[in-house]
């Protein structure tokens, strides 16, 4: 939604006093007061009954407080009062309207602009800002109440002061917003229970570039202090970009101009994780300068934060048949057990690195034309460092002995899940000591020129381009690096309600006997890049009911690219066939891991200098050459090739160019119904998309066993072949949005319209890949270049009480139809004849409708309304609950959990927040219910996530106006993330993340 276009910043003459650069279009007063309050951070108090049924003034240029009150009020009974230190307070003025009156001056003010002369005279202004959780929560009260459909926000206050240590975790303190945290931090969002993919993310009102796969956002990627506010849409308008069921969020940017003069804020602090036991640091600064003419804007921030996670994992689960098990127990059917793909224990202790910034610089060219040019960098790095215990659970019979099978016994409960199973100790079967990384080297850049020109009195005309992009360049960084004991003989077992599985060896596990096994180094790098270009024309009516008529057209080029790495084979060492020197693995202490019952001892080691030993000349010649080995022929050949040093996987490899042209018209209307004011705005939007997918095919031409790994399989696949699609849609979306003011403070909001999400890009591969090929349980993923967008008809009822203050009492009921689903369907495809040819193949399709509904219960309110106390009165509530209800009406679902929709869960928020004096202190809950991340993951399996609730606390002394201490506490109870597969004995991952501390400074001048 882009605000009203009518504005215009003529020379003015500057008042001696402070002043503030205000662009207020004629509104009517309530309207105009809060845009007045946003732009000089005041607070303003008033009575709805006083201000109902008044038009203001429009109001452009440089004002003092007073000066600007006296203009917007002029010709209307009201009167504005600006008390420094406390605010702005309007009251009906009766000696005001008696002088009106007896000098027959209409109270509805005339379509009149008010313009103040300027100087070329410097600024000599204070640097205001809004300091305290009551001002923000006022700020985002005002924004609900007088917004044009159904919005939810948070404001910073002051720059750098967004509540919550990031902006997921800001967001998620609206109505109907969950969030998803990795490693420690909250990266997606959720809204109305529809996952980040269903989520526009808009920076200063452009789509920007993402460096996932898809189009979901990570919001850990900014920093906080380069937003000063957040705008959750939840119903549509059709001024606002298509490609967003959930909602469309729009980060917002400070500006030079809204702030004449000169200021500056430095942020200083440093984090501490109690798991990792390290203090890191972070900083962030922002410098401004502004005139009547120009303005100029630079921040800059650093982090460089140490962390520590502890997870218990498992890649998936599969089906399969013990019933050969000697020893059974419990009460499941041992022909159709569900069992663990692996069991591994794992410890990352890594590094957060982030260095960005922003310029912001406007020029006011000329009286009707202003210019705004503003750019964003931000460079986030994760660099993981993962020691893992990883145990494969091996079910294939032994080829060597006939007379047992692999498990001796098993115990499997009535959900046929594998609970514990032990081998035959006949048998030798490992554990690994595995170093992995899971990097994220990310990039994000968008720059932007915005021209604002005011061409008459009525109308007015912006044109907005914009280049995004983004980048992960993790190509071939990834690394999976295995060395093991080969006849450790793990025990697992699962106790019903633990939150991971216990395990031991049945044999004891020296650093003498661990052996050589895969290195495998993969990763994809992945680019976005998106040019922009919108152009918004407002014509002002203000004609009977008809208030604005608004149009425009938009256009997008988005190109989203993936290539994949991989060494060429990676198992030549494979199978714990060589002896490792000892002093390459050092010893490591579990006895603080999670909550123990597992190995305590595990081995890391350097992974470069463990592969580098592997391939080096020295141990190639004593241990390969002319000791029959199976690569004896051929091992100098492969090192000569550059060993397991990555190369580029076509089937892993795709394009996506996906392109877009929308143009919309918008009729604003008002009037009076039974003496209450209503508001209307009714339009419609078309939205055509082109999309081009690009890949590489190939097949499969040969299976092979690993002699040295008998869980693993060799491929061979034929030489690329160039596979290119085209697919294009077009959509009309209608959008009607009604606001009514049922008293002087209840407002009744309806909104009826028409959505869509375009297809995850990463759906769109036009060709099958991603082989993962292993003994009776390999894998492989394909796209779909023909996939439809999701298509939604959309309901929201909306009803507000604001009773006192910044305070309310809301409730959101909304209703989504949907048609068009995407769903991964699994399915056992044969592609190899070969008696391991069986793949599991996820495939994107479009299935039935589905049907999505929920309410959204919210109460703000200072608490002052009890009593006059000031204790109460600098004491604020809010508490938020959403309910989520959807169901696939497919009828071809197989069970409970395909009936589930992704993202889809009850979360509940309570802040409290208290202002003592020069203190102040805030308390966060938040609870999000259960729900289903990813219908088809690992193994084609659901991916469910147990019900997380998280504690935080802010507390801060404001020193003076320039000084401010804080500190800061996260995940104070310490929860821990779990996720499962359909029942809870499933486990996929178990994380914790530990809990979290801040301190640090504030200054502003």
């Amino acid at each position: 939604m882009q605000p009203p276009l009518l504005a215009s910043d003529p020379s003015t003459t500057f008042p001696s006093e402070t002043v503030f650069q205000l662009t207020l279009p004629r509104d009517n007063v309530a309207s105009a007061l809060q845009k007045l309050s946003e732009q000089t951070g005041y607070a303003v108090v008033y009575s709805p009954k006083d201000v109902d049924g008044y038009q203001s003034h429009a109001l452009f240029g440089y004002f003092d407080t007073q000066q600007a009150l006296d203009f917007l009020l002029a010709d209307t009974p009201l009167t504005g009062v600006y008390q420094p230190g406390i605010g702005i307070r309007v009251f009906f003025d009766t000696a005001k309207f008696a002088r009106l009156q007896a000098e027959a001056k209409p109270v509805e003010s005339p379509n009149e602009t008010k313009f103040i002369a300027q100087n070329n005279n410097e600024l000599e202004a204070e640097v205001i800002s809004v300091r305290g959780q009551i001002d923000r929560a006022n700020a985002d009260t005002l924004n609900k109440r007088y917004s044009d459909f159904i919005i939810d926000s948070v404001h910073a206050g002051a720059l750098g002061q967004l509540p919550g240590q990031d902006i997921a975790n800001a967001l998620q303190r609206i109505p109907g917003v969950s969030i998803e945290r990795r490693d420690e931090q909250g990266v997606f969002a959720t809204v109305r229970g529809f996952g980040p993919e269903f989520n526009t993310v808009l920076y200063n009102g452009r789509v920007i570039a993402t460096e996932n796969q898809g189009r979901e956002f990570s919001f850990d990627v900014l920093s906080p202090e380069i937003i000063t506010s957040a705008d959750v849409y939840k119903s549509s308008s059709t001024d606002v970009l298509s490609g967003s069921i959930g909602s469309t969020i729009n980060l917002r940017i400070p500006k030079p101009m809204q702030h004449p003069g000169y200021r500056s804020y430095t942020n200083i602090g440093g984090h501490f994780n109690k798991l990792s036991q390290n203090w890191s640091p972070q900083f962030a600064t922002l410098i401004s300068y502004a005139n009547q003419n120009f303005g100029a804007l630079i921040t800059l921030n650093y982090q460089n934060i140490d962390y520590r996670t502890d997870s218990a994992h498992t890649d998936g689960w599969f089906n399969t048949d013990l019933s050969y098990v000697k020893n059974q127990a419990g009460e499941g059917d041992f022909s159709q057990v569900w069992v663990p793909r692996n069991f591994d224990l794992r410890t990352d202790e890594g590094n957060k690195s982030r260095i960005g910034g922003s310029i912001v610089l406007e020029s006011q060219i000329n009286d009707v034309l202003k210019a705004t040019l503003d750019l964003l960098y931000s460079r986030y790095k994760i660099d993981s460092n993962i020691r893992s215990n990883a145990n494969w659970t091996h079910i294939y019979s032994s080829s060597q002995i006939e007379d047992y099978q692999t498990i001796d016994a098993a115990i499997v409960d009535e959900n046929n899940t594998l609970l514990q199973y032990r081998y035959d100790p006949r048998g030798n079967y490992a554990t690994d000591f595995v170093q992995l990384n899971r990097s994220r080297p990310t990039q994000t850049s968008q720059i932007g020129l915005n021209l604002l020109w005011d061409i008459e009195q009525n109308w007015a005309v912006e044109l907005d381009i914009s280049h995004s992009s983004a980048a992960n360049k993790n190509g071939g960084n990834r690394k999976f690096i295995i060395a093991g004991a080969p006849n450790a003989n793990p025990l697992y077992k699962y106790v019903p309600g633990e939150a991971y599985p216990r395990l031991k060896f049945q044999r004891p596990v020296d650093v003498t006997e661990l052996r050589s096994h895969g290195t495998i180094y993969s990763g994809n790098d992945i680019e976005d890049a998106i040019n922009q270009l919108r152009l918004d024309a407002e014509y002002l009516i203000d004609k009977g009911v008809f208030d604005s008529l608004y149009f425009g057209t938009y256009i997008s080029e988005r190109q989203k690219s993936n290539i994949g790495y991989r060494s060429p084979w990676g198992w030549e060492f494979a199978g714990y066939e060589f002896d490792i020197p000892d002093e390459l693995f050092t010893p490591i202490d579990t006895g603080d891991f999670l909550s123990g019952h597992v190995p305590k001892t595990w081995y890391a080691f350097d992974a470069e200098d463990y592969v580098g030993f592997l391939w080096s000349d020295e141990n190639i010649q004593q241990n390969v050459i002319g000791s029959g080995h199976w690569l004896e022929d051929s091992i100098w050949i492969r090192k000569a090739a550059g060993g397991v040093a990555p190369i580029e996987y076509p089937s892993n490899s795709w394009r996506v160019k996906e392109s877009i042209q929308e143009a919309y018209v918008k009729l604003s209307l008002s009037g009076d119904y039974l003496t209450r004011p209503w508001e209307l705005n009714a339009g419609i939007r078309y939205a055509n998309t082109q999309v081009n997918s690009e890949g590489y095919e190939q097949a499969i031409t040969n299976i092979e066993s690993i002699q040295s790994d008998p869980t693993n399989l060799s491929l061979t696949l034929s030489d690329p072949i160039d596979i290119a699609k085209y697919h294009s849609y077009s959509h009309w979306l209608a959008a009607i949005n009604f606001k009514y003011n049922l008293t002087d403070s209840q407002v009744l909001r309806v909104a009826l319209y028409d959505t869509i999400s375009r297809p995850s890009l990463s759906s769109l591969i036009p060709s099958i890949g991603n082989y993962n090929a292993r003994v009776g349980a390999s894998t492989a993923v394909a796209g779909n270049p023909y996939l439809m967008p999701y298509e939604a008809a959309n309901l929201d009822l909306s009803w507000a009480w604001y009773f006192s203050g910044g305070s309310y009492l809301s409730a959101n009921y909304f209703y989504k139809n949907l048609a068009n689903f995407v769903s991964d369907e699994a399915n056992i495809e044969t592609l190899f004849d070969h008696p391991e040819g069986d793949y599991i193949v996820l495939r994107p399709v479009n299935g039935d409708s589905i049907k999505v509904s929920g309410i959204e219960v919210s109460v703000a309110a200072r608490l002052d309304f009890i009593a006059d106390w000031d204790w109460l009165t600098n004491t604020e509530l809010q508490a938020r609950y959403t309910f989520v209800d959807g169901r696939n009406s497919s009828a071809a679902v197989s069970s409970e959990t395909d009936l589930l929709i992704e993202g889809l869960s009850d979360s509940f928020n309570i802040v409290a927040s208290h202002q003592y004096n020069q203190f102040k202190g805030v308390l966060s809950y938040t609870f999000r219910d259960e729900y289903l991340r990813n219908a088809k993951a690992d193994m084609g399996q659901p991916e469910m996530v147990e019900a997380y609730r998280q504690l935080d606390f802010s507390l801060s002394w404001i020193a003076d106006d320039q000084l401010e201490y804080y500190f800061e506490g996260s995940n104070l109870l310490n929860a821990k993330q779990r996720t499962f597969s359909i029942y809870k004995e499933r486990l996929l991952n178990y994380e914790d993340t530990g809990v979290s501390y801040t301190l640090g400074v504030r200054l502003g001048f």
